[in-house]
């Protein structure tokens, strides 16, 4: 931010990263209770200062909140929100912030509040003459995801299309923000059953997956995985099961790190096959599944 801010900032960083590592929160937290308490002794107003506070006090959030501590993360950001609100050219920090509330509250599964902290970021961003894209793209994807969460299909299809043509048109078609969305409208017309709408979403997410990651990667199973359930759901039986094939075999071969991803995918393939009345190609599949996940475990 400004000079005093961003002299501190590298400092406090490496600090408490360094004692975060080795698992001393504790003292970690201490180092930054004690930057914020000179920062807020000394600011009057004057940006550097307000700034130094504001670092302190946004990084201490971050701490608590990535070490379980919502209470305290909590308190941080409203009060960081409260040093900056309408403050003239601070409309992208405020937002920021309330972004970062918004994921506490969804960690602490609380949507309401979260809905109510991604919208006033979104006030906040369109305040800005040019928005970063990316973040106007993040918060109204997560502001729909919720919306889809609690059924209301309506206003989560507006957000995310919304979402989608921002991300289509700054972003590009094979961006991984485009194809998450594609991917989330997808999800989202295939719960309300829509199911050629679903295809298609999945489609142009899996087409730009493959692009942009390849075919060996697990945002292009997981698309592979979505097609062979739509088109279950159809009942294409020759599609359906080319594409579970493919994100069956993509996760296996993905190893651990797919773990869980491989069990659904696996377990939704023998599922569909034993509905379509292969079940030697089922007990092939539970098999090789089981075979998988006893290496791994």
């Amino acid at each position: 931010m400004e000079a005093q801010a961003n002299n501190i900032l590298p400092m406090l960083e490496d600090r408490v990263r360094s004692l975060e590592e080795r698992g001393a929160f504790e003292e970690a937290k201490n180092v930054l209770e004690s930057a914020v308490a000179r920062a807020r002794s000394t600011q009057n107003g004057e940006n550097d200062l307000v700034g130094g506070l504001l670092l302190s006090l946004e990084m201490k959030a971050d701490l608590c909140l990535r070490n379980g501590r919502f209470d305290e993360a909590r308190e941080d950001y409203l009060e960081s929100i409260s040093l900056m609100a309408g403050r003239k050219g601070e409309e992208e920090t405020v937002a920021r912030l309330f972004g970062a509330l918004a994921f506490l509250e969804e960690t602490c599964e609380r949507p309401d509040a979260a809905m109510q902290a991604y919208e006033k970021a979104l006030e906040q961003l369109k305040r800005v003459r040019r928005p970063n894209p990316v973040e106007v793209v993040r918060l109204t994807n997560n502001l729909a995801f919720l919306y889809s969460a609690k059924n209301d299909f309506d206003e989560a299809e507006t957000l995310f299309l919304k979402s989608l043509k921002l991300a289509h048109s700054e972003l590009g078609p094979e961006d991984d923000n485009t194809t998450g969305i594609c991917n989330n409208v997808g999800a989202l017309y295939q719960k309300a059953g829509h199911l050629e709408q679903a295809r298609d979403m999945h489609v142009m997410a899996l087409e730009g997956r493959e692009k942009s990651c390849g075919s060996h990667h697990p945002d292009t199973a997981q698309s592979h995985g979505n097609l062979a359930i739509v088109y279950a759901q159809e009942g294409n039986e020759d599609l359906a099961r080319e594409h579970f094939e493919v994100a069956f075999m993509t996760y296996e071969e993905l190893g651990e790190e797919c773990r869980e991803d491989f069990e659904a995918v696996g377990e939704n393939f023998i599922y569909f096959l034993e509905e379509f009345g292969d079940r030697e190609g089922a007990a092939e599949v539970r098999s090789k599944l089981k075979t998988a996940l006893s290496r791994s475990a």
